[in-house]
């Protein structure tokens, strides 16, 4: 009980760091979510970076900012087959899944951008 509330507000805390900078690397989903709904989205994806192995702060961010990149649940979405196969890996620390996340989500969203008409 009391290591949930150390979580939950470790959670908070990191949602208020993490927001000013992912609110502006992200302003369309600052602008879906508002303010307290975007800290509040960002609170989910910590708890879920927690329940994924991520239990250091700067790997959490890191998978935080992969979520708002490519969507929250993006490890189980099939366009991004690498995701689930990075995170089932036992011969990659967190530090090293979160990296290996961060790499692939930038190939992504290159690949993505590349594929827009200009």
């Amino acid at each position: 009980m009391q290591m949930d509330a150390f979580l939950e507000e470790r959670a908070r805390r990191m949602a208020r760091d993490l927001a000013p900078v992912l609110g502006e690397s992200y302003p369309s989903l600052l602008e879906q979510w508002g303010g307290p709904g975007f800290e509040a989205f960002i609170v989910a994806q910590v708890r879920h970076a927690a329940t994924l192995g991520f239990d250091r702060e700067g790997d959490a961010a890191k998978y935080v900012n992969v979520a708002c990149a490519l969507g929250s649940g993006f490890e189980r979405l099939a366009r991004y087959p690498w995701a689930p196969k990075i995170l089932a890996s036992s011969s990659l620390t967190a530090s090293g899944k979160a990296e290996r996340l961060t790499y692939w989500a930038r190939r992504e969203l290159a690949a993505s951008a590349q594929a827009e008409p200009s």
